[in-house]
């Protein structure tokens, strides 16, 4: 189930702090505290009796974005003797089996499967689903104790933290996982810039935290511990990304509402795609140029839709579409005996009488293509080609 926003992804990201990692640790307002907090969730006694440490914890609400954090009063050791795992539990392995057939979905269209890097890989139980799914698996992990794990399963494991300016690593990886680690970090943001600076355009990525939202909303005090300085809801995680530069093709529950799962990408810079969009408005002028010099007859060719996309495609040169196309096809009546701005195309029905010679149709409704195609086969009883533009805006019959 996907959260409503709350609020607009406006207000989200112009919050007015340049960093979200300022976001959370300088504005909130404080709820109160929580007394007798295990200070050390992964610690069991060696003894019987043995005494446990525990901690008051004061929560701090961020009502810009639904989150809240707590002060970080754990050290970098604290982690590098951590161990917790879930792994042993079938439905987690059935999540993160899951969690890999997502990955390979996303990639369909890639030309390869490439490689995965995971952040905070643990003793390695992602890895082992991931891979026989990717060309190259590696993780990264700052505790020692699970590092050897994941080593003994044949991983290779880079040990430290992911920084900005500290890379870990030159390598570039074509995806990225990490699974209930951002809980942990004061620096989220700063661990993510980091993750992008390892990552190849086009780059899929998954963070899977716990849904701290809903155990806010639902008083689960026991989810509240040292260790997890932030608890983020979807409002928050989508403000993290988006300040790290990603675009957000998901996020919201998983695993019984209990996570809150955000699937990323990189995608090319804005430049880049503005550049792709001058490059294809001079692309399909020059194929509609081509294709007309072959089927100079304008009283066989006709243009079919003539929404806004029709009429922008038009304008890019109507004195090509205008020596080419005597008519143009619409559904809608009240577009009939209409003409196509900066042209003489008239707009007809598809039973006007004046098409019965036309042979060539050409669909540049692009929403709209299989449905308009369908049509023109049933309605047009004899020999005809129907046209329009593939995704890559090349020329294909339908």
């Amino acid at each position: 189930m996907l959260y409503l926003f709350e609020l607009s992804i406006d207000k989200i990201l112009g919050y007015g702090m340049e960093e979200f990692d300022e976001l959370i640790s300088d504005s909130g307002e404080l709820l109160g505290q929580l007394s007798n907090v295990p200070f050390n969730v992964s610690y069991l006694g060696v003894e019987p009796n043995e005494v446990l440490q525990t901690s008051q914890i004061a929560l701090t609400w961020h009502p810009e974005v639904r989150h809240i954090s707590i002060s970080n009063f754990q050290t970098e050791e604290y982690y590098e003797d951590y161990f917790m795992t879930t792994t042993y539990s079938s439905s987690m392995q059935e999540l993160q089996m899951n969690q890999v057939r997502r990955f390979v979905e996303l990639s369909k269209g890639k030309n390869h499967v490439g490689s995965l890097i995971e952040i905070g890989c643990g003793d390695g139980s992602f890895l082992n689903h991931a891979k026989n799914s990717f060309a190259r698996v590696v993780g990264i992990e700052p505790s020692n104790r699970f590092a050897e794990a994941a080593r003994k399963n044949s991983h290779q494991v880079l040990g430290g933290y992911v920084q900005s300016n500290l890379p870990l690593t030159t390598e570039k990886f074509d995806f990225f996982v990490s699974r209930q680690v951002f809980e942990h970090l004061s620096s989220p943001l700063d661990c993510l810039i980091g993750i992008r600076q390892m990552l190849n355009v086009d780059a899929i990525g998954l963070i899977e935290v716990p849904n701290g939202y809903k155990a806010f909303r639902e008083g689960r005090y026991f989810e509240f511990f040292p260790d997890h300085v932030n608890y983020y809801s979807v409002n928050s995680l989508v403000s993290l990304a988006s300040r790290a530069g990603f675009n957000v093709i998901s996020c919201g529950e998983a695993f019984n509402g209990d996570y809150l799962e955000m699937w990323v990408s990189l995608d090319a810079t804005a430049t880049e795609y503005f550049k792709t969009m001058q490059e294809h408005q001079l692309k399909v002028i020059d194929s509609i140029r081509v294709w007309g010099f072959s089927n100079q007859n304008k009283n066989l060719n006709v243009i079919f839709g003539c929404g806004a996309k029709t009429l922008s495609i038009v304008a890019q040169e109507p004195e090509t579409f205008e020596k080419f196309f005597k008519f143009a096809i619409d559904s809608d009546p009240n577009k009939i005996g209409k003409f196509i701005p900066n042209t003489d195309i008239e707009i007809v029905g598809l039973q006007d009488p004046r098409l019965s010679n036309s042979i060539h149709f050409w669909i540049l409704a692009l929403s709209y293509v299989t449905e308009i195609a369908d049509l023109i086969h049933q309605e047009i009883l004899h020999p005809h080609h129907v046209l329009t533009f593939d995704s890559d805006l090349c020329v294909i019959e339908v």
